[in-house]
């Protein structure tokens, strides 16, 4: 795992990678370290009450278009594990925060 370190809201974060993500990361052409971007300044956090994982969602330029695409993660005392990032449409965004699915994350 990668154990760099940032600062989010004063406090010392960790920030680790599972082997599931780099995978993903990698099998899907997204840099990791996108993650890490989206992360500290996500516009909206949320909670999936289905797999149990924060979902925090960002959006890229990727060959002058814009893609949505999502980050799961866990928070374990002041470390982070990234899980995966996957890309995602909008429609799936709301329909996900719709259905009850995922809730917004009271920080």
């Amino acid at each position: 795992m990668d154990g760099r370190a940032g600062i989010l809201d004063n406090k010392l974060m960790k920030f680790n990678f599972r082997p599931h993500f780099k995978f993903r990361a990698k099998q899907r052409g997204i840099d990791a370290s996108l993650a890490k971007k989206i992360f500290k300044k996500p516009s909206k956090r949320y909670w999936d009450t289905l797999r149990e994982h924060n979902i925090v969602p960002g959006s890229i330029r990727i060959k002058d278009r814009r893609r949505n695409l999502i980050v799961a993660y866990d928070k374990i005392g002041d470390r982070i594990e990234f899980i995966t990032i996957h890309f995602i449409r909008g429609k799936e965004i709301t329909n996900k925060i719709n259905s009850g699915r995922w809730k917004n994350e009271q920080n």
